[in-house]
């Protein structure tokens, strides 16, 4: 009684594993489309299977696990169908994330805008913005109120306190701002930049000569001057320059009285004169 058996069960071990080796490697050489499929069929069909036991189940990012390519006859002779953001890597046999920076579909950074594009780790980036632009993803013009050139700068928003009132105006795609000021700050003139850090004193009477682009305090007409650079200041002080005006006007006390401010400037109160003993000559606020 002949029994049947199949000619694959034959095939030396020697013969099967030089025709697999062999096999896939010119597999892998070929260029014709259809030679590749019909060679591709034969050595599925004789040679061992890598992707049985769907190997693609136990690895990470991996998008569709029944889905496995054989691309050899020994154990790791597979690829596994990975994310979009992954790619197969056949040595370390796993799916491992893709530069988020090379994403060309959803780049991360506006190119126009960005000098280089940093991948943290696998999947945070870094933008590094040109100087006229800032924000995450370079898509903001430069605002100096919200963020520097330099980091370690104070922002515009810090150095006119913009927390209390004021108001910090920045110079789009530069690294500039203004502060405007509002009532009982002033600047502190002994820092480089804008800024409101100084308190007005409200017993102070605060003029501006824009032709002189100055500022003059009148404390007291009994003191004098504070400023006397040239004939114009005398004229604003007592009120007859035409090209000044007034920024602030500071408390006026009546009948010789003392314009008293609280230690944080933000309250002035009027000292009236007394006579010897000691009773006010004069009431008021």
């Amino acid at each position: 009684m002949n029994t049947l058996i199949d000619p694959l069960q034959g095939m030396p071990i020697i013969f099967l594993y030089q025709w697999c080796t062999m096999g896939w490697a010119k597999y892998d050489e070929m260029t014709d489309a259809s030679r590749k499929t019909d060679l591709r069929s034969k050595l599925e069909a004789t040679c061992p299977d890598p992707c049985l036991g769907n190997p693609c189940r136990r690895i990470p990012l991996v998008n569709n696990t029944k889905i496995c390519e054989v691309t050899g006859s020994f154990e790791n002779d597979f690829k596994c169908d990975c994310e979009s953001m992954a790619e197969w890597d056949p040595h370390l046999l796993t799916c491992r994330p893709k530069n988020p920076c090379l994403n060309d579909k959803y780049p991360p950074c506006v190119s126009n805008n960005t000098l280089r594009c940093v991948a943290t780790d696998d999947a945070k980036v870094k933008c590094l913005c040109k100087s006229e632009y800032m924000g995450e993803d370079c898509s903001l013009e430069r605002n100096a109120c919200f963020e520097r050139l330099n980091k370690s700068q104070t922002t515009g928003n810090e150095n006119c306190r913009v927390n209390l009132g004021n108001e910090c105006h920045g110079v789009l795609g530069t690294d500039s701002y203004n502060c405007t000021c509002q009532y009982g700050y002033e600047p502190l003139l002994e820092l480089p930049e804008d800024n409101c850090f100084a308190r007005r004193d409200p017993c102070q009477t605060f003029y501006s000569i824009p032709s002189l682009n100055k500022n003059a305090i009148d404390l007291s007409k009994d003191e004098g001057p504070v400023i006397t650079e040239s004939e114009d200041w005398a004229e604003v002080l007592n009120g007859s320059n035409p090209k000044s005006y007034i920024v602030h006007r500071g408390v006026t006390c009546m009948n010789g009285g003392q314009c008293i401010t609280s230690a944080d400037m933000s309250r002035a109160i009027c000292l009236c004169p007394t006579a010897l003993d000691g009773s006010p000559l004069f009431s008021g606020k």
